[in-house]
């Protein structure tokens, strides 16, 4: 809402603006009035003395040429623009393929916002293109291989918004092939769009998911008191968000009885695996030690099981506005939830994929293992299970 301080001040800009303009007009009447008075013309130059016939010679003279000049240098511009423009369509170097399935050509050293503005299609750049912003910013698709690596200038501003690395600044790319481009944000847009958070932005990377759930929740339930009940679990879930802050997993959400997580968010995918796989070892450690906690509470202890799968995953910020986390979009994590679900079945506490175990580095044909079927997925998929945390494989924590 404008404020009535910023109202007055705009009202009197205007009145302002108004008074000289009424100013400019009698005196540009004046001034005309007198250039067609020849006598007001020889009283003005009358100080020039004999030298007067030769003065008023001299100004007609060159202002023909005067004009003659710029109208033949704005030709000569306007021809030259029009020849460049025809031989870098003639020696396109690269071509960005839009959305709606345009083709905008490119000459070499152009960058993409360059090809862009050339073509007139309308593209965010708050900054002018001198990369001091993030509008301009584009998802490459197709032809990542042609475009050379961002620039210092272009990584800072990039990391500044998180940007993950299959988008690029517009005005700072110069491809050397064809590349297919999304653009994130409208051609309309301000600065302050550009690091509005929200919807689903992310990249493509190796995770491995982890699902949890508490065994015999619903006879607990029966057993105790609402308020029991949930302090039991309350101690239940920080002994195991411990345990995965400490194996340097990534909290998704708690499910119910049941918690998902997600491990490879930072450092090498191997490395995510074998933090998974000993995190699995920890979570079941500190369920003992609840479990010896609480064993005047309990009429027998809590029980979990676990399921470890690896795979690709799309990650990144996702949600609302208003309410976002960092989180992956991947059939993964229902694969993960299917195998703790199998542990009921193979009478096991642990199941970890092959895929899992051979991404760590460990051999799937040196623990028990077997091909299972996972509902909604075709075909089986080999996992090893582990009936408690000392049949595990020991494993050192990989820092990210």
């Amino acid at each position: 809402m404008v404020s009535p301080l910023r109202r007055s001040v705009a009202s009197a800009g205007l009145v302002i603006d108004f008074a000289c303009f009424v100013g400019f007009c009698p005196g540009g009447q004046e001034v005309s009035k007198l250039a067609s008075s020849q006598g007001a013309i020889r009283e003005l130059l009358a100080g020039f003395g004999h030298l007067l016939g030769e003065l008023i010679r001299f100004i007609n003279y060159y202002d023909n040429r005067v004009a003659n000049s710029f109208l033949t240098t704005l030709v000569v511009v306007l021809v030259l623009r029009q020849i460049s423009l025809w031989w870098r369509n003639r020696k396109v170097a690269f071509e960005l393929l839009m959305p709606n399935g345009r083709r905008i050509p490119g000459a070499i050293g152009m960058t993409m916002l360059d090809a862009l503005r050339a073509e007139r299609v309308p593209h965010a750049s708050v900054c002018g293109g001198r990369g001091r912003c993030t509008t301009c910013h584009v998802r490459i698709g197709s032809g990542r291989e042609g475009l050379e690596a961002p620039s210092t200038l272009e990584h800072i501003a990039l990391e500044r918004v998180g940007a993950p690395s299959n988008e690029r600044l517009a005005c700072q790319s110069r491809p050397r092939g064809n590349v297919s481009i999304t653009p994130m944000l409208s051609a309309d847009t301000v600065a302050a769009e550009a690091r509005r958070p929200g919807g689903v932005s992310g990249r493509e990377q190796v995770m491995t998911a982890m699902f949890l759930e508490l065994r015999g929740s619903t006879a607990l339930r029966e057993k105790r008191l609402p308020y029991d009940l949930l302090f039991t679990l309350n101690q239940f879930f920080t002994e195991m968000a411990a345990a995965l802050a400490t194996s340097h997993g990534h909290y998704a959400q708690f499910a119910g009885d049941g918690l998902m997580a997600f491990y490879g968010f930072e450092g090498e995918p191997a490395d995510g695996a074998r933090n998974a796989i000993a995190g699995a070892v920890l979570m079941l450690s500190h369920l003992d030690k609840l479990n010896e906690r609480l064993v005047d509470e309990l009429q027998e202890p809590l029980r979990i099981g676990v399921g470890v799968h690896t795979g690709e995953a799309i990650v990144g910020t996702m949600g609302s506005p208003s309410s976002h986390n960092y989180s992956a979009i991947v059939d993964n994590i229902n694969i993960a939830a299917r195998l703790e679900a199998k542990t009921k079945e193979l009478g096991c506490q642990v199941i970890v994929s092959a895929a899992c175990l051979k991404l760590a580095g460990l051999e799937p044909n040196a623990y028990s293992n077997q091909a299972v079927d996972v509902r909604g997925r075709d075909g089986d998929i080999v996992v090893c299970t582990f009936a408690a945390a000392r049949a595990l494989p020991t494993l050192e924590l990989e820092a990210p």
